[in-house]
């Protein structure tokens, strides 16, 4: 029901007017599972439905999931995903969130997997891509995310002269460490 749904603004959304959001658009961004949890919180309530609150359903959906193993029995039935997966969700507790691979994506200007992978190996040294199959999911989600809205709004401003000079003095500093320097 369109009624349901309301934009950023709190007006109902209009496909003439492009304000609303298809589960296609929410599909290029997140998980079928995250689009469930969205419907499944609050069925009968009007609900924002924009681009902004696709990362804080999947945060969501990855910490009832986290939490769904440590649960008892009663609580995991009162658990969104054991109503998502019908009874048996998949173990996918992730060693960072949404949130930070957008962030990530966004402080690298990446769009290459590989180079979130890097950060995020730094942060969780066990976490793989083969080993983490969900968060490598994300890590797709979230370059597209970053290409698509952070990306084409994200400017730039050019430094003052007294930040230029602290960059300057910084590489300097750094292009005179020995080689074999730890990063600490």
């Amino acid at each position: 029901n369109y009624e349901l749904f309301l934009d950023e603004n709190g007006e109902k959304i209009s496909k003439s007017r492009g304000n609303g959001l298809t589960i296609e658009e929410w599909l290029s961004y997140a998980s079928p599972e995250s689009l469930a949890l969205y419907m499944y919180q609050s069925p009968k309530k009007a609900k924002r439905l924009y681009f902004d609150v696709i990362p804080k359903a999947v945060d969501e959906y990855a910490g009832h999931l986290a939490a769904y193993p440590k649960e008892d029995q009663a609580a995991k039935l009162m658990n969104p995903v054991w109503h998502i997966h019908e009874g048996h969700p998949p173990v996918g507790d992730l060693p960072i969130s949404f949130a930070l691979l957008l962030n990530l994506a966004s402080a690298s200007n990446s769009e290459d997997s590989s180079v979130l992978w890097g950060f995020i190996q730094r942060y969780a040294p066990e976490a793989t891509p083969e080993g983490h199959p969900l968060l490598d999911e994300l890590v797709g989600y979230a370059i597209r995310y970053f290409h698509d809205f952070v990306k084409p709004s994200k400017q730039y401003r050019a430094p003052t002269e007294k930040e230029r000079a602290a960059f300057a003095d910084l590489d300097a500093r750094l292009a005179s460490l020995p080689e074999n320097v730890l990063a600490e």
